[in-house]
């Protein structure tokens, strides 16, 4: 997570579409302050016209006025704060405190002004803070907005109208959704993490971050996605460095854009040689290609366009993300939603709940967020309001005017491996990451809604004679990657048999999975019953020659059995597992006698009756003692 800017007399960054027109030789004197918001309605409409750059908190705006604006109080009030009287070529950061003694901790490295109970303002110079500050403190370039709709009375450059997708009150989970989510490997998402942990460091300005790039650019070229470079530079234009963004175009409304992303560049105390960056931002990365192989490799179609993007230099200042959703603006770009993952993969103890940061434009992204979260993955989250919270990629979409949330394992950081070389894929919790990264491919599919008109394809079911199915034969067209339950259901005397066609085997009931034109048929077999009422005993037979023990069966037919072409009655002689087959009878003789048996060993008997197709029915057992 990361944040920054600089002012420039020669070419002040957002001030071109409203500087003054009269700005010749000498450049106006510049103030930086803080406004309150709920006195902000009391300011004059030349004061708005006169103010240069504003850059949106939870409670204020900061923004570069003339020291000649028209203000109701001189010398200025608690209302407005003058934090630098010459702000000229510097560069300002947001910087998260969480205790007052952090001001004092960061007074050592150059000027600081609390904003707020958690949120102060740094500067040292034109000096990049990331290079200057410790790693604990979460770092937000202080980004101003001269085109912005933040502050009333600015002139501005409107967005292109951007309708929120509806959601019902009450919506069962899509079955076509819940397949895809269902398809997320953890074993993938490892994979990820641990290939760009290999290379030692990501941080930005390195060749090794570079070569990451390139190996993100090649995994989403695998997959068929469009994908390309967006190349930048930062730290004053010292060094460049890519996004890398891939894009899976919609179908109804390709011009309008839902994004998930996250930043792959790393950072800790040995930036340049050892920053592993597992979870800080290896989990958020995985994530976002995780999503994409599975989008990217089905045969579902998305309303509005996906693009999955990977930023660069975040740990900088966000530059990456700034310089993309600038740009975005600039195009008129439709953007619905911007989901950004960052750190994912160390849960805030046993919970499992998962942070939600959005400003108040965004709340209703949270809560599509949850309600998808919760339906599909089971996974609870909490909703962080705050327009204060600068410290990842979608603050850069906040500034430009677009919905945006941070989806992080908690909020105020708590992984004792924060921004350390011991950031590693160790020390992750891979099913949190597996859960939050299903939750979120849920919430991107809602809000790129699956193509209502897919591909149909035809199931014929067929029966044969002796027995029906449920769904009943015929033929039905179903939505392509529908799955059909079918059951097969005999008729009195018949038995399920098998099924043939795009379907085998014996499995009652199958399921069909419908991707193309599909045939299935279920067969059933004529039950031949046992014969009735099989009986034994064993008799001694005297005669003057010998005496011998005989074993006396006797049945009757099967009254079921009307109608079958039964040709003969087998019997068999069961020895543990093994038959042995001792008699074939004509289908008119009831009885049978098995000579010369031994007298006290018990002797185990089946009976079957046999048809025309040499198929034996079902057996009746005997034991005779």
């Amino acid at each position: 997570m990361a944040f920054k800017i600089f002012f420039r007399r020669t070419a002040l960054l957002v001030a071109a579409a409203i500087v003054l027109a009269a700005a010749a030789a000498t450049a106006p004197e510049l103030i930086l302050v803080k406004i309150d918001k709920a006195y902000a309605g009391t300011l004059s409409k030349e004061f708005w016209r006169e103010t240069l750059g504003v850059s949106e908190l939870e409670s204020s705006w900061l923004a570069v006025v003339k020291s000649d604006a028209s203000l109701p109080l001189k010398p200025w009030g608690a209302e407005i704060e003058v934090l630098d009287a010459d702000p000229w070529d510097k560069a300002y950061f947001y910087v998260r405190i969480s205790r007052p003694e952090d001001i004092e901790d960061l007074s050592r490295f150059g000027q600081v002004r609390g904003l707020d109970q958690r949120t102060a303002l740094f500067w040292s110079g034109s000096a990049e803070a990331r290079e200057i500050i410790p790693a604990k403190f979460l770092l937000a370039r202080l980004s101003f907005v001269a085109t912005s709709t933040l502050s009333p009375g600015l002139s501005s450059q409107a967005l292109p109208s951007i309708e929120r997708p509806e959601q019902e009150a009450f919506s069962a989970p899509n079955p076509v959704i819940s397949q895809l989510v269902a398809q997320v490997s953890k074993s993938n998402l490892t994979g990820t993490i641990s290939d760009l942990q290999n290379f030692q460091t990501r941080y930005a300005s390195t060749t090794a971050c570079e070569n990451s790039g390139t190996y993100l650019y090649d995994a989403f070229a695998r997959m068929g996605i469009q994908t390309e470079y967006d190349s930048f530079r930062f730290d004053r234009s010292r060094y460049s460095t890519r996004n890398i963004v891939a894009t899976l175009s919609g179908k109804t409304a390709p011009d309008r854009q839902v994004i998930v992303c996250a930043h792959y560049d790393s950072y800790s105390d040995r930036a340049e040689t050892l920053a592993p960056g597992a979870d800080d931002n290896g989990s958020g990365t995985a994530a976002v290609l995780e999503i994409a192989r599975i989008l990217s490799g089905q045969p579902v179609a998305f309303d509005y366009t996906i693009k999955f993007i990977c930023y660069s230099a975040e740990e900088w200042g966000l530059y990456g993300s700034e310089h993309y959703a600038q740009e975005a603006r600039s195009r008129g770009e439709k953007i619905i939603g911007v989901l950004n993952l960052d750190m994912i993969a160390y849960p805030n103890g046993t919970s499992w709940n998962l942070d939600l940061v959005v400003n108040r434009n965004s709340e209703w992204l949270a809560d599509r967020f949850s309600s998808a979260a919760l339906s599909y993955e089971g996974l609870g989250t909490r909703k962080y309001v705050d327009g204060s919270w600068k410290y990842s990629d979608q603050s850069s979409f906040w500034d430009n005017g677009y919905s945006a949330l941070c989806e992080i394992e908690y909020e105020d950081t708590r992984n004792p491996y924060y921004h350390k070389t011991t950031d590693t894929l160790s020390t992750l919790n891979m099913d949190y990451d597996t859960s939050v990264t299903r939750a979120t491919l849920a919430a991107v599919a809602e809000l790129a809604q699956p193509v209502a008109k897919v591909t149909k394809y035809v199931l014929t079911i067929l029966a044969g004679n002796g027995g029906t199915t449920n769904p009943v034969p015929g033929t039905t067209t179903y939505d392509e990657g529908t799955v059909v339950s079918v059951m097969a259901a005999a008729s009195a005397n018949y038995r399920f048999g098998s099924w043939s066609g795009d379907a085998s085997g014996t499995t009652n009931p199958i399921t069909v999975t419908m991707n193309s034109d599909k045939t299935v048929t279920a067969s059933f077999i004529r039950i031949i019953y046992p014969p009735a009422d099989l009986q034994g005993q064993k008799t001694l037979n005297r005669s003057l020659s010998q005496t011998e023990y005989i074993n006396v069966l006797k049945w009757k037919a099967h009254p079921d059995n009307d109608g079958l072409n039964l040709v003969l009655f087998r019997i068999y002689r069961k020895q543990g597992e093994d038959l042995t087959k001792i008699a074939d009878l004509p289908p008119g003789q009831f009885s049978f006698q098995h000579r010369r048996v031994e007298k006290n060993t018990p002797y185990d008997y089946v009976v079957v009756s046999v048809d025309g197709e040499s198929r034996e029915g079902d057996p009746a057992s005997l034991t005779i003692r």
